[in-house]
């Protein structure tokens, strides 16, 4: 089961199992408020996005 956390301990490694998920990871939102739509629209987006990606 995934559990979000956030995770930021300067000079710290993160621990086993952790897997950052920020924007420039693999699971990172392309999308950006503003130019790619509302806040609501973003979200829609990278939902349909995210679930169209079967290898994360």
């Amino acid at each position: 089961m995934c559990k979000v956390l956030n995770a930021r301990i300067v000079g710290k490694a993160p621990a086993p199992g952790r897997v950052y998920i920020g924007r420039p990871s693999k699971w990172g939102n392309p999308f950006v408020i503003g130019p790619d739509g509302s806040r609501a629209e973003v979200i829609a987006k990278y939902r349909a996005w995210i679930a169209s990606q079967p290898e994360l």
